[in-house]
């Protein structure tokens, strides 16, 4: 269900030598599968190809790379499926042996109790991620928030892949925090980029998340 795909995002063409070393493990781990990196080049290009107008113009609103990127891969994983990584991740495992090869999607829960959306997979053209692409763009044009994290990321993904978990209405695998920190994946919050002011979190409490202002 899920397509032997990975899929990966950096803004640029280039990442630094630590992302590229951090991407290198999910090569060498899964020589079965095809590995794609995506930048804002090639994003635009999909959407421009795949998507509509209104996509195209939510996404080059989106000012900090970490929005892109979730934007990014709302939009790769529902025209191509296969599964999402964020650059900052080391593989540890090979992914076939951990994904449930009947599931139509993957997410895994964080410590605190919202589904994150860092290292996710799903089939091709899953209605659900399409909800997800929707909502995203909505809130990037209506500028819902100041808050990357609930206008983009698991804040906004959160409630809608609940509500798809308790429908019933595909098979999602379900993990939880402890069964992939350090077991499939590595989490490195060290990174050089992330102390030269690229981070999200910090970034975003200067200055607005939208190129086009508040």
């Amino acid at each position: 269900m899920i397509p032997r795909t990975i899929h990966q995002f950096w803004d640029s063409r280039e990442p630094p030598a630590e992302v590229s070393d951090l991407m290198v493990s999910w090569r060498s781990l899964n020589p079965g599968w095809d590995y794609r990196l995506w930048c804002d080049r090639t994003t635009e290009e999909l959407i421009t190809a795949c998507f509509d107008e209104r996509t195209l113009e939510a996404y080059r609103d989106c000012k900090f790379p970490a929005m892109r990127a979730d934007i990014s891969r709302y939009l790769v994983l529902y025209q191509f499926g296969g599964v999402y990584a964020d650059s900052d991740l080391r593989c540890l495992k090979p992914l076939s042996s951990v994904i449930d090869p009947n599931a139509a999607m993957f997410v895994f829960r964080g410590r605190i109790p919202v589904w994150r959306n860092d290292f996710m997979g799903a089939a091709r053209r899953l209605p659900l991620m399409k909800t997800l692409i929707e909502q995203g763009i909505d809130n990037v044009i209506n500028k819902s928030s100041d808050n990357l994290w609930k206008v983009t990321g698991p804040g906004m993904t959160t409630p809608l892949i609940t509500r798809t978990i308790e429908s019933g209405e595909v098979l999602i695998q379900r993990f939880q925090f402890l069964d992939v920190r350090n077991v499939i994946i590595k989490f490195n919050n060290t990174l050089h980029y992330r102390s030269e002011g690229r981070h999200w979190a910090e970034a975003q409490k200067k200055e607005s998340i939208y190129r086009s202002g508040p």
